[in-house]
């Protein structure tokens, strides 16, 4: 309350008097209200970001602060919202962060569940492309045993040279390796952002061979220098085991061949190799 005493010019005071002033706060006005994105596309590369500024009016145009707001958002939902910061000059600001799935997103800040602008924010979330110029494959040795492991590692990068994340799925599919073991699920991991290692095993003995490369949106594969896998004779065993004559008895005085093939185990035969029987 506000109290007020006359005095005229003879010293005189009046009664005194109260009154109330109520002060309002400015109340938010949908259609003086905006909304904006810092940019209206961006990468479906897990990392890009943009700014979601909100300017709050009321009816005279006056700026509305002290505002406790939520989005709405609809379109592509694999997206990261940070809270929201009051500027404390009627501006509020957001941080959209990007998933990997690409479309259409529209954004629209909420005050107790109804809109607060008068128009939402739209961004273009576009897919992001390896590129066959910047990216590369690589295997650890130029020459393996059979069994043994093969080290791969997957780099894709974008047009722009940046690293492109989230591929491993694909990769399942864009990756071939010459005579490795078949029937086994690779387990590619992201060890670094656009770097993908996977373990392979060498199995059929050969030359020439390469680990390639060949992602949806290529026309050519890439491909490694030539490799080669050699019969490893660590796991050497009896292949097959036959004899020229099954009819000799014990005491005959025959002659008998056996022939003895030894393989490792991805079938590879192994020359030279010393068979004992017991």
């Amino acid at each position: 309350p506000i109290e007020v005493t006359a005095e005229d010019v003879k010293g005189n005071l009046s009664n005194r008097e109260q009154s109330m002033v109520v002060v309002q706060a400015p109340t938010l006005s949908q259609k003086d209200s905006s909304v904006s994105l810092s940019t209206q596309t961006l990468s479906a590369d897990s990392h890009s970001t943009a700014t979601l500024t909100f300017i709050a009016h009321d009816a005279a145009g006056n700026p509305v602060i002290g505002l406790v707001l939520s989005t709405r958002h609809e379109g592509v939902q694999d997206i990261t919202l940070s809270d929201w910061k009051d500027n404390g000059d009627g501006s509020y600001t957001q941080v959209l962060t990007t998933g990997a799935l690409s479309g259409t997103l529209t954004l629209m800040p909420q005050l107790n569940g109804v809109d607060a602008a008068k128009a939402p924010a739209v961004v273009n979330i576009i897919s992001v492309s390896s590129s066959r110029t910047h990216s590369s494959i690589k295997i650890d040795k130029d020459r393996y045993l059979s069994g043994n492991p093969i080290e791969v590692t997957v780099e894709l990068r974008d047009e722009n040279d940046k690293p492109v994340k989230e591929q491993k799925q694909q990769l399942n599919t864009a990756v071939s390796i010459d005579n490795v073991k078949p029937g086994v699920t690779t387990d590619w991991k992201e060890t670094a952002d656009g770097v993908y290692k996977a373990t392979y095993t060498a199995y059929t003995k050969g030359s020439g061979l390469t680990a390639k490369l060949l992602m949806q949106n290529w026309n050519e594969d890439l491909h490694t220098a030539g490799f080669i896998i050699d019969a490893n004779p660590q796991s050497a065993k009896i292949a097959t085991l036959s004899a020229s004559n099954n009819g000799v008895l014990a005491n005959e005085n025959a002659a008998n061949t056996v022939s003895v093939n030894v393989a490792d185990e991805g079938s590879n035969p192994i020359n030279d190799h010393t068979v004992t029987f017991a």
